[in-house]
């Protein structure tokens, strides 16, 4: 039996064990044997329904490598020939490959309808996306798939990798894991127990203090590749050590057994994977440590912490926030065919397993038949030894001895003759056909189409993306929960800035910054459906674009191409103003619009000077304040007409930033008004005095003439 995930047990006669493990014994300080006592009876609880599962696992290896004597226990013919068909292999190795031919298109929901959440959305997605390259996403997911499909399920581990400073994910593997027998799914289960094979070096470096007390057992690689990782006693040191990880929503225990076979704890603590405390309480232990020195003035004066600290360290204190609702065991499980109330999925080699045997037995059967089905030459056993005979040819079962005394000819010549196959190789052909549908694989889906009409190959065809859509299904919902364990990291553990890579964006690659109170309350990640299985998507875009049913912007998007936004416009802008530019076409159809008809730059007209502030406040932007000469009560008006328009959403810091740029608008405008009639006023008093030195002079003109 496969010994990877085999563990020992000791059973423990204390009724207590059987009772709850409670946060207090998590949290307490000193013995630690009751906890150790309940720890131990889940192992022993759990372990019939996982050795069970361990067991038929093994078998599954056994038929998928091709060790069909092992599965059978016995030989499977008496023949000469060791032919191989092994269907299971080039099924599984042709479905996992179909349903990993790309990585999963991520989507994360902004909270709010407004371009701030949105952007912030956008880091979120170029975190995850870089994740899965930084990782080695595609390659793990491919080596679940090989599990998934083989022995029914896989499991993916997501945790916070304190060597890189990031979140990180690793393969389980069923044998692995065991799980409370009540059991439905993962989150509900009463207890999870992780059980890896670790290293010295591990234990070295992780658990130094208890590194001399660990019992360790020797491994070997011939026990990895020949006997299924057996442990073996050699009389060597040991080189790997059981550790147990138990896990319950709220808590976790990591223990391993001491060189007498007794558990020990290594360290025990609340979910490391959930902020449990305050926002009061964060700010107390980062004070401790950022500022000792309020912390010991409040604790000598008796007055709370936040009225000694300075009014601007509690305003700019970010408190860590949790993107999950509720703690979660960081474990996701990958089925295969699961039914309702089971946690474990249905076994797809046990419906084929009989059938592979057969199938195998009888093509060695005709292949050993074969050969005896040629020429066939009889000699006289008292005329030739068994040595001449064989002398004569050295092909088996061509010379056969018998006794010609009564005859006077000691060799005859028997003509061979066609075996009646036909119904043995009809029977082969059912075998094939069932493992093929079994799976959902046949010669048609390998490019080998043996319909006899189009409409024929296009339903089997559908009929073999049935199973790789339903895999699919199940594939991305786990993705999907793996991605939510991840951005529940970004949200604890990004409380300094982290640089993200985003390729394939300007000039090759982008450098993006995200801190995790940049993560909105209310994202939501999903995966686009199918978009892991193989699909020739340029095929699928000229396609639809040769039927004109799709817009330039879409076309580039099923293409792949970078920044497709951007070769839109550029696109746009060349066929409709013969311009080289990546900026909005409607834009710039707007500026050549507002340049026809004011002689200037849009930015110089007060109306659309209104809009583009608009636009930039409602995206975030700082806005600088407008100059005197472009405000007047169109202007202003656009700005509170933007601002108390319901459809028009924003964050409301950027409301309040608007709303003071239009006061200090208004502001300008009517110093301006007032300006304007005070220079009408002095316009005036100056027309009336001018007015009236020409009344004087004209009076002195007339009286000058009346003396003349």
């Amino acid at each position: 039996m496969n010994k990877f995930g085999i563990y020992e047990t000791k059973a423990t006669t204390s009724e207590d064990a059987k009772e709850d493990i409670l946060l207090e014994e998590i949290q307490a300080e000193g013995d630690d044997t009751a906890l150790l006592q309940k720890i131990e009876f889940r192992l022993g609880e759990a372990k019939l329904l996982h050795d069970r599962v361990v067991k038929r696992c093994d078998e599954n290896m056994k038929l998928f490598r091709g060790k069909l004597e092992e599965v059978a226990g016995l030989e499977l013919s008496k023949y000469n020939s060791q032919a191989l068909l092994n269907r299971f292999f080039l099924t599984i190795r042709n479905m996992v490959g179909m349903d990993t031919d790309n990585m999963p298109i991520v989507e994360i929901l902004p909270a709010k309808d407004q371009p701030k959440s949105v952007k912030k959305a956008e880091k979120v997605k170029a975190a995850i996306e870089y994740g899965m390259l930084r990782v080695g996403f595609l390659d793990k997911i491919t080596q679940a798939l090989f599990d998934c499909r083989i022995k029914t399920d896989a499991y993916l581990h997501w945790f916070w990798n304190y060597d890189t400073n990031d979140f990180d994910m690793e393969l389980v593997t069923q044998e692995e894991l065991s799980i409370s027998p009540d059991a439905e799914d993962i989150q509900s289960a009463e207890y999870l127990i992780y059980h890896p094979l670790r290293n010295r070096t591990y234990y070295k470096n992780n658990y130094p203090d208890f590194y001399d007390q660990i019992k360790f057992e020797q491994i070997t690689v011939n026990n990895l590749m020949e006997k299924g990782l057996d442990l073996i006693s050699t009389g060597g040191r040991g080189n790997v050590a059981r550790e147990f990880n138990y896990w319950e929503n709220d808590f976790l225990v990591k223990a391993v057994r001491n060189k007498e076979g007794e558990l020990m704890i290594l360290e025990k603590k609340q979910n490391p994977y959930f902020e449990y405390r305050d926002p009061l309480t964060q700010i107390a232990h980062w004070a401790r440590e950022a500022r000792p020195e309020a912390v010991m003035a409040a604790e000598k004066s008796g007055v709370p912490l936040e009225q000694v600290l300075d009014p601007s360290d509690i305003e700019s204190f970010k408190p860590i926030t949790n993107f999950l609702s509720e703690p979660r065991k960081p474990f996701v499980q990958i089925p295969s065919l699961k039914l309702a109330k089971q946690f474990y999925s249905e076994d797809l080699f046990a419906q084929g397993k009989e059938t592979l045997l057969s199938y195998v037995n009888k093509k060695r059967q005709i292949a050993d038949n074969l050969r005896g089905c040629n020429k066939k030459v009889v000699v006289d056993s008292n005329s030739f030894s068994e040595e001449e005979a064989a002398a004569i040819t050295d092909e088996p079962l061509q010379v056969l001895r018998a006794d010609m005394s009564q005859n006077p000819n000691p060799v005859q010549i028997i003509e061979s003759s066609a075996p009646e196959l036909n119904a043995l190789l009809a029977d082969m052909e059912h075998d094939e056909k069932y493992l093929d549908d079994l799976f959902g694989q046949h010669d048609v889906s390998r490019g080998r189409a043996g319909a006899n009409t189009l409409g024929q190959d296009q339903m089997n065809r559908e009929s073999d993306r049935v199973p790789v859509r339903f895999q699919s299904r199940q594939l991305e919902s786990g993705i999907r929960e793996l991605f939510e364990g991840w951005i529940q990291l970004i949200k604890m553990f990004y409380t300094e800035t982290h640089y993200i890579k985003k390729l394939g964006a300007k000039e090759g690659m982008e450098i993006i910054e995200l801190i995790n109170h940049e993560v909105e309350e209310g994202i939501e990640p999903l995966i686009k459906p199918g978009s892991m299985v193989r699909i020739n998507k340029y095929d699928r875009a000229m396609m639809l674009w040769n039927a004109q049913s799709i817009d330039p912007y879409s076309f580039m998007v099923e293409m792949d191409m970078p920044d497709p936004q951007e070769k839109c416009n550029r696109l746009i802008n060349w066929i409709k103003f013969g311009l080289i530019s990546e900026e909005d076409p409607e834009e710039i159809a707007a500026d050549m619009q507002n340049q026809a008809t004011s002689g200037g730059d849009m930015t110089e007209n007060p109306i659309e000077r209104a809009h583009t502030e608009n636009k930039a406040f409602q995206g975030g932007s700082d806005v600088p304040p407008t100059p005197p000469e472009l405000v007047n009560k169109e202007h202003v008006k656009l700005h509170y007409d933007f601002y108390k328009d319901p459809e028009k959403k924003m964050e409301k810091e950027d409301m309040d930033r608007l709303y003071a740029h239009a006061e200090v608008d208004k502001a300008t405008l009517a110093k301006l008004m007032v300006e304007g009639h005070l220079e009408a006023a002095r316009q005036r008093v100056i027309s009336k005095k001018a007015k009236q030195e020409m009344e004087k002079e004209s009076k002195k003109l007339n009286s000058k003439e009346n003396a003349v």
